[in-house]
């Protein structure tokens, strides 16, 4: 099977927040989790912080997925009074934005940041946040993946409605998806243990492929999704490169996948 990989990274353009007025800054990373893709935002943010010649240290603060974590961690740095803080994530942007009211905070890999609340707009965000956002919009997500499909007609997807980022996602493609003539019919899964039986209710229903969203509960039934796939020849469309690429626990199985440029969303973030 001949799989295609797409490369995008989104870009918010924004203006800038008003200049840090400091002899040396200090810059709080916060990252929810850390994946090799917060890594890679982290690793260029840094080294445009450090090309910029600005005189600074940093403070990088992981919250392993705890959102008390997160909170004790921003209250920390408005007692000693950071300079900036620059989130990694949908979470702990949100967190940030519900804790921090003064301290100019720039984010990352925030997916849909005017559907989340995140900002008021792109073109104006308002309040004391701007950033750079990973989002591939739908329209350009089931065009691409109708580019490998041509007569893809009934596209099943499995998600868990507490993934902001998949609910989202899957919003985002019903109306677009209808403009597509593409029927979205989709099962959403709680825990791992939900997949296989999602899995069946959609094979019942005459799907043509599968798709995957960006959803950490879905990712580790990756094995299962594979295995399935290739019992039933479905076709798998992924929203990321999971599926796609070879790793050391998986063959590649998905026929598409869309990964960002994370190195690009982590310099990007520097001009503001």
């Amino acid at each position: 099977m001949k799989r295609l990989l797409i490369l995008s990274v989104g870009f918010i353009f924004t203006f800038g927040l008003a200049p840090l007025q400091a002899d040396e800054f200090t810059i709080g990373i916060l990252a929810y989790h850390y994946t090799e893709h917060e890594h890679e935002v982290v690793s260029s943010f840094r080294d445009g912080i450090e090309l910029s010649g600005i005189d600074h240290q940093f403070d990088l603060k992981v919250a392993d997925g705890n959102a008390v974590i997160c909170r004790d961690i921003l209250t920390q740095w408005q007692q000693q009074q950071i300079d900036l803080v620059f989130t990694i994530g949908v979470s702990a942007t949100r967190i940030a934005q519900q804790e921090i009211e003064d301290t100019p905070i720039v984010f990352a890999i925030e997916s849909d940041p005017v559907t989340s609340n995140i900002v008021e707009s792109l073109e104006q965000p308002g309040h004391n946040i701007t950033g750079v956002s990973n989002w591939v919009s739908a329209y350009r997500k089931l065009g691409i993946f109708n580019s490998a499909m041509p007569n893809l007609k009934r596209l099943g997807v499995i998600y868990n409605p507490q993934s902001p980022v998949a609910s989202m996602e899957v919003h985002d493609a019903q109306a677009t998806a209808r403009t597509r003539g593409i029927a979205l019919i989709g099962e959403q899964i709680h825990d791992s243990n939900d997949a296989q039986q999602a899995l069946e209710k959609l094979w019942a229903q005459d799907i043509d492929a599968l798709w995957i969203p960006f959803d950490k509960t879905i990712f580790s039934q990756l094995g299962q999704i594979a295995q399935f796939s290739r019992n039933h020849q479905l076709p798998v469309l992924s929203s990321t490169l999971n599926g796609v690429e070879l790793t050391t626990e998986q063959k590649p199985f998905a026929m598409v996948g869309i990964g960002v440029d994370h190195n690009r969303l982590g310099r990007r973030s520097v001009h503001y």
